[in-house]
């Protein structure tokens, strides 16, 4: 992680050194200014990953799984779960179905 930040602050610092070469006029310093840029943002992505999982290491909140909980997910979705009652609940009551012809009125 050290290695990281250090490498991201020179990598600022270049990028402003380049930036002030643009502004100067210079020619050629663009593509080193976007390499600093690019690279600088890419250091401290990396030490701030680095940084997020050293804190989760230290919490000891690591990947642990979380405790299971009663209405989680069952393993198999098609399995149908046991029951503690003898009586199986009761069976919803049909929804009516209302046919009409095709082209037809329909009756009021």
């Amino acid at each position: 992680m050290t290695a990281a930040v250090g490498a991201w602050g020179y990598l600022v610092w270049a990028a402003i050194d380049f930036g002030r070469g643009l502004r100067d006029g210079e020619q050629g310093v663009l593509a080193f200014f976007l390499l600093a840029c690019v690279g600088a943002v890419a250091c401290l992505f990396i030490g701030l990953m680095l940084l997020a999982r050293i804190v989760r290491t230290l919490s000891g909140t690591g990947d642990e799984a979380p405790p299971p909980a009663d209405d989680a997910p069952l393993e198999n979705p098609y399995e149908v779960p046991s029951t503690d009652s003898p009586d199986p609940p009761p069976n919803p009551a049909p929804n009516p179905v209302h046919h009409t012809k095709p082209g037809g009125r329909r009756k009021k």
